[in-house]
């Protein structure tokens, strides 16, 4: 079985997301409230999980073929936030990407809630975040 291991940094506010490193990883969008008086940050939904070769590229702007839907799901004065973890290797990228929609199911993602289409996988995750187990296995398609 596959182990992958997953550090989340964030949260990274939607106003500061072209400070994001330039490096490849899996990110997370969510819905939540920033309260600047304490800095403190309360997430409150997951909305889409994704993976990319340049994290900057694909989340350090407002062209993510999502952002609008991500914007449609924001409440009274909410924004968006991101969390990230860097994983180098492209097909590790794309397993903990569908092990973690598979698992979590955020609404924005339209694919890869049916069926987890990899080896038996681990995901071990550390780091910020509100949402995930600390770690989870996914049978493969025949389990």
């Amino acid at each position: 079985m596959k182990t992958i291991s997953l550090n989340f940094y964030g949260y990274c506010l939607d106003e500061d997301k072209a400070e994001i490193e330039d490096r490849a990883g899996i990110y997370c969008v969510y819905a939540g409230v920033y309260n600047a008086a304490t800095d403190k940050v309360s997430p409150r939904q997951l909305l889409y999980i994704g993976k990319a070769g340049s994290l900057k590229n694909r989340i350090g702007n407002d062209m993510h073929d999502h952002f609008d839907d991500w914007e449609s799901l924001l409440r009274y004065n909410e924004t968006l936030m991101y969390t990230y973890a860097f994983i180098s290797n492209a097909e590790d990228r794309t397993r903990a990407e569908a092990a973690l929609i598979y698992r979590y199911q955020p609404p924005v993602n339209d694919i890869g809630f049916e069926r987890f289409h990899h080896p038996e996988t681990k995901i071990v995750i550390s780091g910020v975040n509100d949402f995930f187990e600390a770690s989870f296995k996914i049978p493969d398609d025949d389990e």
